[in-house]
């Protein structure tokens, strides 16, 4: 699970999985909130993501090695 501080418009994050099987990645902008689905990939994945306003915690699902680096 990565954290990451709240933020404040148009942000983008930059995703890699290396994996064969599913890549996962939600974002959460308050607790008890429905997570938005920010990637559904199966495979392996090399791209750009925009969390929604507000994202205070993302959760990833990965069967291989991943990165998350917001830009």
């Amino acid at each position: 699970m990565l954290k990451l501080t709240p933020t404040h418009g148009l942000r983008t994050m930059r995703a890699t999985h290396d994996g064969e099987s599913n890549f996962i990645v939600y974002g959460y902008s308050r607790i008890g909130s429905y997570p938005e689905l920010l990637v559904n990939e199966i495979g392996g994945y090399k791209g750009k993501v925009l969390p929604p306003a507000g994202t205070r915690l993302v959760t990833v699902k990965a069967d291989g090695a991943w990165t998350l680096v917001r830009r």
